[in-house]
């Protein structure tokens, strides 16, 4: 009676064996469709962001500027202290929307990451109950 017992540990074993293999292998797939997302990847997206709104921040600047020195310029105050603290203040201010923007790129990167790591987490937490590493890499392509 311990003989067929054995087997049948035997047998659950081998199989949970096979699971884990199979487990392992949609790993493996998955791991390889999102090995793109990688810092350097996240990097350019980041400069993706930054190349696309610093050039309307300093376009903003440089409108504003020209506003400034043209009216500064119609009152003689060009030159002027109060003119020069104009000045300073819509420097500082060109460098405050440059920090905005840039929090903004790096935060566009964080969402990004979150959601490739979700959804890389959906598809690792579907192959642990399906042990199917064939779905898994077809999932895992359609979704990287």
């Amino acid at each position: 009676m311990c003989g067929g017992s054995d087997g049948a540990a035997r047998e659950i074993e081998a199989q949970q064996e096979k699971r884990q293999a199979l487990i392992q292998q949609g790993l493996g797939y998955i791991n390889r469709s999102f090995a793109g997302f990688d810092t350097p990847f996240y990097e350019r997206q980041r400069q993706a962001v930054l190349g696309a709104q610093l050039p309307q921040v300093a376009d903003q600047f440089r409108a504003q500027r020209g506003q400034l020195v043209s009216g500064l310029a119609n009152q003689g105050l060009l030159r002027s202290s109060a003119g020069a603290n104009l000045g300073g203040s819509l420097q500082r201010e060109l460098a405050q929307q440059q920090v905005n923007v840039s929090n903004q790129a790096t935060q566009a990167v964080q969402n990004l990451q979150t959601q490739v790591g979700n959804q890389k987490g959906t598809l690792i937490s579907q192959l642990q109950q399906s042990a199917d590493p064939t779905l898994a890499a077809q999932r895992a392509v359609e979704s990287a």
